[in-house]
Formats: C-alpha cells, structure tokens, sequence
C-alpha cells in the first residue's frame, strides 16, 4: 500500500531469493554438516527458516490487524524446533527451495498490502518478552530470522 509496506516487501524479497542462492551454492558435505548455533544440520536449519514464513505471516498479520497472537512459550518454540530438526536433518535442497518458492510470494504480497496504520500496531509477544510493532514482527521474524540462520549455514562443518 505504502512506501513504507513496499519497502519492507523488497527487503523481505531480497533476502529470500539471497537465501535462495546460498543454499544453491552449498557444497553436499556443508548441506549435511552441523550448525553450531542451532546444533542442527544445515539442512534442517534451512528448511526451519523456510517452513516459518507461513507462521511468521501469522503472526503479523494478527498484530497488523489488532487480533490476540498465539501463546507462544520459549519452552514451546524450542520443543517444537527441536522435533522439526530431528524430523529434517536430511531433507533435500531441493524441499527448501520448493517451500521458499511455495512461501515467500504470499509473504511478500501480504506485506505489501499493509498500511501504515498496520505497521504500526503492536502486541505484546511473550516469546520475545516484549512488545512488537508489525513492522518490528516482519523485520525481526519474516526477514530477520533468514540472515540469523544464514549465518549458521554458511559456517556449517
């Protein structure tokens, strides 16, 4: 809708498609090997930060548009993180990319469509600890979440 919106959707489509790509570029060996962060396998690191984008959507969306947010413990997230890196750890390139591919476009077109007004609603995110603007919500969750993993990815062995 806004300059602001517009902005945040080409921020939150660069980062995807530059997540894309340093997927593709990974060698085999740093696709299976091990994050140190997250203790869990490039893979399956990868594939969390893609399978997130619906959730994180959610979640903006929810204080975008003054609705309760989900409640989320720290103890919650991390049980579930765990499960899906164990489920994961050896899941394909090519399943990432498909749900980035799946993903990103929605994401992107939803933050678009945000006014001014949205972007700067807030909720309380007990998870976080903290209060969260939308806007706050789509440049800490749905854009930077990818580059704190990413990280990770790259240094994987």
């Amino acid at each position: 809708m806004g300059e602001r919106a517009n902005a945040l959707a080409d921020t939150a489509q660069k980062t995807y498609d530059d997540f894309a790509s340093s997927i593709q570029g990974l060698p085999d060996a740093q696709w299976r090997g091990t994050c140190a962060s997250e203790g869990w396998t490039a893979a399956a690191t990868a594939r969390h930060v893609a399978q997130s984008l619906p959730f994180g959507l959610s979640m903006a969306r929810a204080i975008a548009d003054s609705q309760p947010l989900p409640p989320i413990t720290l103890d919650s997230r991390d049980e579930r993180n765990a499960q899906h890196a164990k489920e994961h750890a050896n899941c394909s390139k090519e399943e990432v990319l498909g749900l980035l591919r799946q993903h990103a476009p929605t994401v992107v077109a939803a933050i678009k469509g945000m006014s001014d007004e949205q972007l700067d609603r807030s909720a309380r995110f007990e998870a976080m600890g903290s209060d969260l603007s939308t806007q706050q919500a789509i440049e800490r969750i749905l854009i930077g979440h990818s580059g704190m993993h990413m990280g990770s990815i790259k240094a994987a062995s």
